[in-house]
């Protein structure tokens, strides 16, 4: 009975902590649907691996830019295809060092307030991809083949609400076989890269000055810069890392 009264008070406890969280405390900042106010592009990197293969840097930006522009060359200021994934070929490791053809998968969701603005928006998506691709530490190398790179799971990048229309492209990932890992926090200085590139075009588009902020998401309310990057390895075991006081559960 102790037992089982103990479990009620840990889960009461728990969920107190996750209501607090959800208030208005300083660390409460991670809203990933939207943009908190923070800067003018806020981006968030899934921190799950999904396998691309050997479609990596400039392919992988291309194959990015003509699904993005393929999926949403509407006029209507939006596009939904959340519930639609992508197929594209690749090669993967299912046991190394066995290579096989296989895909991995993309959607997307936007939605922009004027044409200048999707124009950025997919471009720095696109970037974001391809940078995360270019880097040692998402990438290996297999014998007799391509390199091969992961990326994660997601990738979200909101601006500011304009005229009561939001601006924002998320894209999700998914591939069937994953080898290494994918480390977020360690090469998030590639996706500051990929967004600086364009500061001109953002700002510009907005008719603001540029200011980005960028974060790998690890648990419900801890990020790189408190967890560290050893949350880039300590895989389902992050809580134990990190402080479980800010580790409250998965998101």
């Amino acid at each position: 009975m102790l037992a089982i009264i103990n479990i009620l008070l840990c889960l009461a406890l728990s969920l107190a902590g996750f209501v607090a969280g959800k208030g208005h405390g300083e660390n409460w900042d991670h809203y990933v649907w939207q943009n908190n106010g923070k800067a003018l592009s806020e981006t968030w990197v899934g921190r799950k691996a999904v396998n691309v293969g050997d479609v990596t840097g400039d392919g992988l930006y291309k194959v990015a830019k003509d699904y993005l522009w393929r999926s949403c060359n509407g006029r209507w200021g939006w596009c939904d295809e959340a519930g639609s994934w992508q197929v594209v070929n690749t090669h993967q490791i299912s046991k190394w060092p066995n290579v096989i053809d296989s895909y991995f998968q993309m959607n997307v969701a936007a939605k922009w307030s004027s044409d200048a603005i999707r124009e950025a928006m997919f471009e720095q998506m696109a970037r974001t991809m391809q940078q995360l691709t270019n880097t040692a530490e998402n990438c290996y190398t297999v014998p007799g083949h391509n390199v091969q790179c992961n990326i994660g799971d997601f990738i979200y990048i909101n601006y500011p609400v304009i005229n009561g229309h939001e601006n924002f492209v998320r894209m999700k990932f998914y591939g069937p076989w994953v080898h290494d890992t994918f480390k977020c926090c360690r090469t998030l200085n590639k996706v500051d890269e990929a967004t600086d590139s364009l500061k001109d075009n953002i700002s510009k588009a907005f008719g603001r000055n540029y200011s980005r902020d960028n974060k790998c998401l690890i648990w419900l309310d801890k990020t790189c810069g408190e967890c560290g990057g050893k949350c880039d390895e300590c895989g389902n075991t992050c809580p134990n890392v990190c402080p479980k006081g800010n580790c409250l559960m998965a998101y």
